[in-house]
């Protein structure tokens, strides 16, 4: 699956093949190079975790959600100093995948950092 960098803050450039978005290897994937082997998420509680809405470039936009993770500590602490706060939970990047793909309404896991979307990992 193919991640994309941001262009803009809360701007992402959407996967370059659909075939990127729909992939059937799920379960065989391996880690995402571009995100860490281990991410800190925010649970708010009663299975949710924190998530934001980005938007997409190109001729056709749309906005997708995703579920929010951090690299460090430190970033996840930024996050919550400026939006919200939950409860951090440290998970292998494959774990939380797996919560993102459980989540109809969630495209993907987006990584922050100083607060920002700078990679998205697309799960749909």
């Amino acid at each position: 699956m193919a991640t994309e960098t941001i262009d803009k803050p809360g701007i992402i450039t959407p996967p370059q093949f659909f075939e990127d978005m729909f992939t059937d290897d799920k379960d065989e994937i391996g880690n995402d190079p571009n995100f860490p082997d281990a991410v800190i998420m925010l649970h708010l509680g009663g299975g949710k975790y924190c998530a934001v809405n980005c938007t997409t470039t190109g001729p056709d936009p749309m906005t997708v959600g995703c579920l929010v993770c951090f690299a460090t500590e430190k970033e996840a602490e930024i996050w919550e100093e400026k939006y919200m706060s939950g409860e951090k939970v440290n998970k292998e990047f494959q774990e939380a995948r797996k919560i993102a793909i459980d989540k109809p309404n969630i495209a993907g896991l987006a990584l922050q950092k100083n607060a920002v979307t700078v990679n998205i990992h697309w799960v749909r």
